[in-house]
């Protein structure tokens, strides 16, 4: 938790210096009240994305000289200051984070790639050792950075915790301000995708859907709020880099946006070269324009991957060989889960009611056009949490809200966050026995390790020691590298690079 706190208020103040000049060059003015809020997300986003760009010829952690704009005077900029219940928030959100992370895919590529990404770098054709390490984001590759001394292993939900902290503070701060149509969204919004992550197992851990969905969220509320406001599309441009489902908001944003903004679409640039440099596809695990060099994938296995990222998010799970893209005969199965179900609905009634409404504006368009994205590619709603509940929270007429105090709603946010972590940790602990649950006087220190499978079987391949998880397909935080499929016959390494 002390150590949490440490880099929280480092990354913090770097973020938010970073975004302050980025702001300034865009032509934002820091008289806006919620300067604090913009300059962090941008300056967050950006600061992933350089990560990304270092991490494509040196291990991440390199990229820590950025941190040390934390100590420039400007951090103590009054217009870069967050409120004062952030601190409050924030110092219950380190419990929260300190708890051991569980969600299933981050044993199995996140930390895999986090640890990658901070011994190695995004070494060209990475993802010939394994198809998800392909999946590169700038949340992984930013938490990345501090997975080294003693945080090495324990860092992961890092980046996603802070984040949290920032939002629910600008939902205390924005509340006694529900007067305004940007304000209502907010306040409605916020807690939609905060319960699904929750219900995801996401709030803690270091998905790249939980931060593209937190930036998203932000990008729309902006939208809302001020259409041309300069931080708009570098907002759009960063989640971008974050997780290709958020490219249909930096679509509309683009076109909206003031041409002396269009230069933050170098946010990207990270994004695509990381694609390109691991897998040999821009896109990746989009097939166009991907090179059949001797450090990609094969194109037939590019076709592959996105085909099973469509039908398992279809089916729910296992899917048909051969599975027809145009026909509707995986839908019963996909709505045979109660989640599924529900958002399905949910999404209905918001686009229908926007419609008898007429709301044809540019925050509907984003919101509706991601949505379509997102069950078109990929009809999981982990992969457009943002889009998704950003619908209803538009859709919802202007509701009441009782007045309470910032000193009570951050007391009883503080509540929620540690009491929520402490019996989500004892539930588990029924269903599961963990040691990683037992409250011990490190947890006072760092956070819970990462999840390490009990044995790996090593086998040499070309010269290289591969590690298999034995009876799982997660690596979690074993030594890489560390496959849960047999690398290619052919896979060997040249230098830096891996090649077929």
């Amino acid at each position: 938790m002390i150590a949490l706190a440490v880099c929280w208020l480092l990354l913090y103040r770097a973020a938010a210096v970073t975004g302050g000049l980025l702001l300034s060059r865009l032509g934002a003015t820091a008289e806006d009240d919620d300067h604090w809020f913009l300059a962090f997300w941008t300056g967050l986003l950006a600061l992933g994305s350089f990560t990304l760009l270092v991490a494509l010829a040196l291990p991440a952690p390199y990229a820590a000289c950025v941190l040390l704009l934390a100590l420039l005077p400007r951090a103590s900029n009054a217009r870069l200051r967050p409120p004062r219940v952030f601190w409050a928030i924030a110092a219950a959100m380190t419990f929260t984070s300190a708890t051991p992370v569980r969600l299933y895919d981050t044993a199995l590529y996140h930390q895999p790639l986090i640890e990658w990404l901070s011994s190695d770098g995004l070494a060209p054709g990475l993802g010939l050792v394994h198809y998800r390490f392909g999946f590169t984001s700038s949340w992984l590759a930013l938490v990345s950075v501090f997975n080294v001394g003693p945080l090495q292993g324990r860092c992961s939900a890092m980046l996603t915790g802070l984040a949290i902290a920032v939002c629910l503070t600008q939902w205390v701060h924005l509340y006694r301000r529900n007067n305004f149509e940007s304000t209502r969204f907010y306040l409605a919004a916020l807690p939609l995708v905060l319960a699904f992550l929750f219900l995801e197992s996401a709030i803690v851990s270091p998905s790249p859907n939980a931060g593209a969905a937190l930036a998203v969220l932000t990008g729309i509320w902006l939208l809302v709020r001020s259409p041309s406001h300069p931080a708009v599309f570098a907002i759009a441009a960063g989640s971008l880099a974050v997780k290709l489902s958020a490219a249909p908001l930096a679509a509309v944003t683009f076109f909206c946006a003031p041409r002396r903004t269009w230069w933050a679409a170098a946010l990207v640039i990270p994004f695509v070269l990381a694609n390109y440099q691991t897998t040999g596809c821009p896109l990746y695990p989009a097939s166009f324009l991907c090179s059949d060099s001797p450090v990609g994938l094969p194109p037939q296995q590019v076709r592959d991957v996105a085909n099973e990222t469509l039908n398992w998010a279809r089916y729910a799970g296992a899917y048909p060989a051969g599975a027809p893209y145009f026909q509707l005969e995986w839908l019963p199965r996909y709505l045979s889960l109660t989640r599924n179900t529900v958002i399905a609905a949910l999404t209905a009634v918001s686009l229908l009611s926007l419609l008898l409404q007429r709301r044809f504006t540019l925050p509907v368009a984003a919101a509706t056009l991601g949505t379509a994205y997102v069950y078109a590619a990929a009809p999981d709603p982990r992969f457009g949490a943002g889009f998704l509940f950003a619908l209803p929270a538009l859709a919802i007429p202007a509701l009441p809200l009782p007045r309470l105090s910032r000193r009570t709603l951050t007391l009883a946010i503080m509540l929620v966050l540690t009491l929520g972590a402490w019996m989500g940790t004892r539930l588990a602990e029924r269903t599961m026995h963990d040691p990683r649950n037992a409250l011990t006087l490190s947890r006072l220190l760092v956070p819970a390790e990462a999840w390490t499978p009990a044995s790996t079987t090593t086998a040499f391949r070309n010269g290289v020691l591969f590690r298999t998880p034995d009876g799982t397909d997660r690596c979690g935080g074993a030594p890489q590298p560390c496959s849960p499929q047999a690398p290619p016959p052919s896979l060997h390494r040249e230098g830096r690079a891996w090649k077929r």
